[in-house]
């Protein structure tokens, strides 16, 4: 699996937005104005193409390499930082 990570400098990564995209499914995660935590299940493949397509279009400048994210993954689950808790139907 080919896996993106933006980077901080990243112009959309101030939106606190979490992305997941596959060509097929994905999510979106972000906290609303109220600072509620709002999960998006998309399931309609045009949709998650477009995602999918525009996050491998950013390049290097925006997003580490596909062996740097693995290698962030993984010191992030080592840290054990679970700031976002996953939906309820993946727990």
């Amino acid at each position: 699996m080919n896996y993106i990570m933006l980077r901080p400098e990243s112009p959309i990564v101030s939106s606190n937005l979490c992305v997941f995209a596959t060509t097929q499914t994905g999510y979106l995660l972000f906290r609303s104005p109220d600072n509620a935590l709002v999960y998006l299940n998309l399931e309609e493949p045009s949709l998650m193409y477009a995602f999918h397509d525009y996050l491998e279009s950013l390049g290097p400048e925006s997003c580490y390499s596909n062996e740097e994210t693995i290698r962030r993954l993984k010191k992030l689950e080592l840290q054990g930082l679970k700031e976002i808790t996953p939906p309820r139907q993946f727990l």
